[in-house]
């Protein structure tokens, strides 16, 4: 009797209150997503702050560097060129370097962390994933 019914009415309480919990949970989720949104890459203090790559400094050379860079195109480039990148939209969403692979570049990018995964197995590392959400 009494107790039935207090259970449903408690029962019932909680629903609500879950359902307005969820509610906070989807507003906030929506807020910091807008706060990360603006957000850029966090990089070393000893990084130099400019609009290009022509202030970059080198720190370690390994060999000679090649004479004939003219002929050459950047990693960028032959991406683009084999429609594996797109770069407008991704600056447009995560800001000046930001790009979205597309086709063969989501390929390739998948073949090298499959690479990297097996590399680490072998060497009897375990593998650790979050449930995507």
């Amino acid at each position: 009797g009494n107790e039935a019914t207090a259970l449903k009415s408690t029962q019932a309480e909680m629903k609500q209150e879950i359902a307005e919990t969820e509610k906070l949970v989807e507003q906030l989720e929506i807020e910091r997503n807008e706060i990360v949104r603006h957000i850029g890459n966090l990089v070393h203090d000893s990084v130099p702050v400019a609009e290009d790559e022509k202030q970059n400094q080198v720190v370690k050379q390994w060999g000679e560097p090649p004479t004939h860079l003219d002929s050459w195109h950047h990693h960028h480039d032959l991406l683009y060129m084999i429609g594996g990148y797109e770069p407008k939209p991704g600056a447009e969403i995560a800001g000046h370097r930001g790009y979205f692979l597309t086709g063969p570049g989501v390929l390739l990018n998948e073949a090298l962390k499959q690479l990297g995964m097996k590399f680490l197995m072998n060497r009897k590392y375990s593998l650790i994933s979050p449930l995507d959400a």
